[in-house]
């Protein structure tokens, strides 16, 4: 009976808990390094995308103030044509109008045809840009308008914002600020 253990072949207990535990101690130093990893990536969409709205904006105003046709596609069809007119097309705002088009549903009434479903990456039932509104820490990016004394929009200053009060590089919510100007 003895000879016929000794020839069996397999894991002690003791053995099974020593993989147990370095497979405990591995996810320990992981989980919290991929969690980290996830936030930063969501920092720097925020950046990112307020980087790239800045010279998109730019022409959006450009072209509100200049009243020039088919320079911004203003239905978001994919699209430059007459229709893309910004003294009758949208409402005469360019940061509003560019808010609208790049909303959540896309400015298409829920289709992603566009491809504009511009969303928060913290929270995916938030728009990433927002117009007109003094910024609060909800990872979004804020637009608002710098105007000339006949209250035409002329610019704009983006801030992007940190999911929390106290992130960024200040400590104060805020990621990133650009100002835009078509003076």
């Amino acid at each position: 009976m003895l000879s016929k253990m000794r020839n069996q072949k397999g894991f002690t207990l003791i053995e099974l808990m020593i993989v147990v535990a370095i497979i405990g101690i591995l996810a320990a130093i992981a989980i919290p390094n991929y969690l980290g990893m996830q936030k930063k990536s969501k920092m720097r969409a925020i950046m990112g995308a307020t980087q790239a709205a800045k010279s998109e904006l730019h022409s959006w105003i450009a072209c509100y103030l200049t009243s020039e046709i088919g320079v911004v596609d203003l239905d978001g069809d994919g699209s430059l044509t007459n229709a893309d007119d910004p003294t009758t097309a949208g409402t005469g705002d360019p940061i509003a109008d560019f808010v609208a088009l790049h909303s959540i549903d896309g400015g298409d009434g829920g289709s992603t045809v566009n491809g504009f479903d511009d969303v928060s990456p913290f929270n995916s039932t938030l728009p990433l840009f927002v117009a007109n509104a003094a910024p609060a820490t909800t990872g979004q990016t804020y637009i608002n308008p710098i105007t000339d004394v006949n209250g035409n929009v002329v610019g704009a200053t983006l801030i992007g914002t940190h999911i929390e009060p106290t992130g960024g590089p200040n400590n104060d919510g805020t990621l990133v600020v650009h100002t835009v100007t078509c003076e």
